[in-house]
């Protein structure tokens, strides 16, 4: 490196930070960032049966307010509740998402609730009709957690499974229950 032995070439830059420019003022700068290239869509292989995106219909409950999809959620509502307010959102997930035991499981979970076995399934769930045909419900609540409990349903269609899911207070899950299965039942395709 230019000759100078490397023992030599610290000493001089610890000297030169720590004299510094004798101002003791610290200046700051803000520089715009440099605009980024657009990103390159990689080219995924798509599963043969992908899951429903575009041309889903269903009714928004009076005193629900839609809000903007974002990341997975393919619909966003927020509705007032006599302690606050709930979300609800509708996701769409290839094949069964996962499987439903597995679902139930990990929402049981994050509402300190022990897993259930396969043999307690039916059990857990009621079965509802809609634009799709049979779907499941699930009322699931820890009654020792007031702060949220949910209701979700789980629709398969031949193009994969949504999920409809609502999180609430414990107080509010039961005021809330006939209007998120009346989303539920509302969701289908159009006719063509």
């Amino acid at each position: 490196m230019l000759g100078i032995p490397k023992f030599r070439l610290l000493p001089a830059i610890l000297g030169i930070g720590l004299v510094g420019c004798g101002n003791p003022e610290i200046t700051v700068y803000q520089v715009p960032k440099a605009p980024q290239p657009p990103a390159q869509a990689a080219a995924a292989p798509q599963p043969a049966q992908a899951a429903p995106s575009a041309g889903i219909l269903w009714k928004v409950p009076p005193g629900w307010i839609e809000k903007p999809a974002s990341g997975m959620r393919l619909a966003s509502f927020e509705m007032p509740t006599a302690d606050g307010k709930g979300d609800c959102s509708i996701i769409t997930l290839a094949g069964d998402g996962g499987g439903t035991l597995n679902n139930l499981n990990r929402w049981r979970s994050q509402l300190g609730l022990d897993p259930i076995p396969p043999s307690e399934l039916d059990s857990a769930m009621s079965t509802r009709t809609g634009g799709f045909g049979d779907y499941s419900f699930f009322r699931i609540v820890n009654p020792e957690v007031d702060e949220k409990a949910f209701l979700v349903s789980i629709i398969h269609t031949d193009r994969g499974a949504l999920f409809v899911k609502l999180t609430a207070s414990r107080r509010s899950i039961d005021s809330l229950t006939e209007p998120f299965q009346a989303l539920s039942d509302s969701i289908h395709i159009p006719d063509e």
